[in-house]
């Protein structure tokens, strides 16, 4: 009955720790650094990020992102703290930001260059920053602003690709938070390195639901990291799955 009851348990954290995540994202309007002045390029850029985000991303729809955008009523562009406030009204687990750096309008094509970084909104820190181009070209008779949208979605995708790894469950919660520490026992294939930001969830309930809190992996020593909590919405009970999002500098 022992081995029975054990094997039930691996069962069961195996099954957690497999768990796909929903990470809510919102993706927030660009700034536009390039000589370019198409139609609504900032939006467009968000929408592009939205839109080429992999799973388990979840981008939120971008009308409500720009009405708490609205509500917020704060001058542009957004300080951290705005971000922050945003994000905890839209429950979203990240921010995702940047800038289009260039764009250069060509006879066949066109090519965009964007910055994208995304922001942990309980820590306040970018987790994940990269720099991409996106070149599209056609033989159609294509309207420029149709050939910089192309280009733009070739950007979005190339730059959530020099990301990185897009957010993975890699263990759960050993222990109830002690001050600021909070053991994580990763899952056996987990690839977890000091800096690495965790969000936690509950380990039942809504799989989109807002993260509980967020810690960054201070050390790893069998089996197990120590991570510090950096900020929480609930309190982080025993058995909560930790999603590894990122990375601080």
């Amino acid at each position: 009955m022992r081995k029975l009851a054990f094997v039930g348990v691996c069962w069961l954290l195996l099954s957690a720790v497999a768990a796909e995540p929903i990470v809510s994202l919102a993706a927030l309007p660009f700034g536009n650094l390039s000589d370019y002045r198409g139609r609504l390029m900032d939006r467009r850029a968000a929408a592009a990020v939205s839109t080429e985000a992999p799973a388990p991303w979840a981008p939120l729809d971008p009308p409500r992102v720009l009405q708490a955008l609205e509500d917020l009523n704060v001058p542009w562009p957004l300080e951290t703290a705005d971000v922050q406030r945003l994000c905890g009204q839209l429950q979203a687990a990240a921010a995702a930001t940047g800038a289009i750096q260039k764009v250069e309008v060509q006879p066949q094509g066109a090519e965009v260059t964007i910055i994208l970084e995304v922001l942990e909104p309980f820590s306040g820190e970018v987790i994940g920053y990269a720099q991409a181009m996106g070149k599209f070209n056609t033989r159609d008779p294509l309207a420029v602003d149709e050939r910089v949208e192309q280009a733009l979605c070739r950007a979005a995708r190339a730059a959530w690709t020099a990301l990185g790894p897009p957010p993975t469950v890699v263990g759960q919660t050993a222990a109830a938070v002690i001050g600021e520490r909070l053991p994580v026992r990763l899952a056996v294939k987990a690839r977890v390195a000091p800096k690495a930001v965790l969000l936690f969830y509950p380990p039942e309930g809504d799989p989109a639901a807002a993260p509980l809190a967020a810690a960054v992996v201070k050390t790893i020593a069998a089996g197990t990291a120590q991570a510090r909590l950096v900020g929480k919405r609930e309190e982080v009970s025993v058995g909560a799955v930790a999603v590894m999002i990122g990375r601080l500098p």
